[in-house]
């Protein structure tokens, strides 16, 4: 039962760090337009960097591992 939970909270985790990378840009062309002021001309592209993406999986990674270990 402890793997099940610990296995289910890795999987949450996931599913909430697919989310945040998804959010992520549109956050980032908020954040610039209410920064700025402007917002009605031009077109802004944010993307979420490799880098970004690799430190969060490992961190995700780091945190599955951590909880799969404790609960064993």
């Amino acid at each position: 039962m402890v793997f099940l939970k610990s296995f289910a909270a890795g999987i949450i985790a996931l599913i909430a760090y697919i989310v945040v990378l998804a959010v992520y840009p549109f956050v980032q062309m908020w954040w610039q337009v209410r920064r700025t002021g402007s917002g009605g001309i031009g077109m802004v592209v944010t993307t979420v960097g490799l880098l970004q993406f690799i430190v969060g999986l490992l961190i995700f990674a780091l945190a599955f591992w951590w909880e799969f270990r404790r609960a064993s």
